[in-house]
């Protein structure tokens, strides 16, 4: 009497990935094709889908879209925390903390940088754990703590997160992303709004603008501060003096605005912010005015009313993305990483 259970075809197919995963050694080979697989088991497809379906679940395989499924070269966090090993070595995991909210921009910014930071660690052991963002920093520690990460990334969040973070400062690596003038923490990679500032002056006087009106979200706001601080330095370098009149903030700009345009204001181009700059655009398109050079930010939710076309700049967080997955390459090769605050400019579209 044969006793043998009989196993499962998906079951089957699953068995031999497996063993192909771990013959492998952590190398990221192409395993068959559906189809090849249907042939060599002889099932359906849908009984294939259902074995690799449960693998890539697992983080032990990763579908290229075009290209097919391949072994993940690194441990998943279904792994880690599982603790199986499948001779593949360890995986560093760092965690990241997002605090720009909901705002369609930020997302879209969010998203530039988590791209460029993923390109830099996908080829590395390194797996990029999202950290839920609770309404309670105090749950947001403890889901750090029980992360057991090696490393941490803090994405426009120092502010609001510093005084609780500093309570596992000593456990972790940190690396801060952020937009301020003064680093705060002694890992940081700054996007430099003073630079914007500096960089869209000079777009301007190329343009051979010397009376420029300038419009920011609020004087009170530091990167508002930051941009006109190098707005003004950049026109300063060209031996322009930026009028006190011509700085407006979003909260009444467009009432002087046009008080401007009916007495007569001689400027001859504007900066805007990107939640300014359709409604500056329509101004100037309804005066008559679309002559007039602008230079804006480039998001999502900008729209270029014609025949205005703006300088346009690009807000660099894929590049900070970049710069912040080589220096976790450097922590995870286990080179010393000292005190740094790498600084990065905006580019010109």
């Amino acid at each position: 009497m044969d006793k043998t259970i009989p196993v499962a075809p998906y079951q089957r197919i699953r068995k031999y990935v497996v063993r192909l995963i771990n013959s492998c050694q952590g190398k990221p080979e192409q395993i068959m094709s559906e189809i090849q697989l249907c042939k060599t088991f002889k099932v359906s497809r849908n009984t294939v889908r259902k074995a690799l379906k449960d693998l890539i679940e697992e983080g032990r395989l990763v579908i290229r879209p075009g290209i097919g499924t391949f072994i993940n070269p690194f441990l998943s966090a279904y792994e880690m925390h599982a603790g199986h090993k499948y001779g593949m070595g360890k995986i560093h995991v760092w965690g990241l903390i997002i605090h720009f909210g909901h705002q369609v921009h930020w997302t879209y910014y969010d998203q530039q940088f988590m791209a460029g930071l993923f390109q830099e660690t996908c080829s590395h052991p390194v797996y990029i754990c999202p950290v839920t963002l609770a309404y309670s920093n105090e749950n947001m520690i403890q889901e750090v703590n029980s992360l057991k990460l090696d490393g941490l990334v803090l994405l426009n969040s120092k502010t609001k997160t510093l005084p609780y973070l500093k309570k596992i400062k000593d456990e972790l690596d940190i690396i801060c992303v952020d937009h301020d003038e003064k680093p705060v923490w002694d890992r940081e990679v700054v996007v430099e709004f003073f630079d914007y500032g500096k960089a869209a002056a000079d777009a301007l006087v190329k343009q051979g603008c010397k009376s420029p009106v300038f419009i920011e979200e609020a004087p009170d706001l530091p990167y508002s501060k930051k941009t006109l601080a190098g707005f003004r330095k950049g026109l300063e370098n060209h031996g322009i003096e930026l009028d006190k009149r011509f700085v407006l903030w979003k909260e009444d700009y467009e009432i002087k605005f046009n008080a401007m345009i009916d007495f007569n204001a001689e400027f001859d181009s504007v900066f805007a912010t990107p939640h300014v700059y359709p409604h500056v655009a329509e101004i100037l398109k309804k005066n008559k005015l679309t002559h007039i050079p602008v230079v804006t930010e480039a998001s999502p939710i900008n729209y270029f009313p014609e025949p205005i076309k703006p300088i346009v700049f690009k807000r660099p967080w894929d590049k900070a993305g970049k710069i912040t997955g080589q220096r976790i390459k450097e922590f995870v090769a286990g080179k010393k990483v000292d005190e740094f605050s790498e600084r990065i400019a905006w580019n010109i579209i």
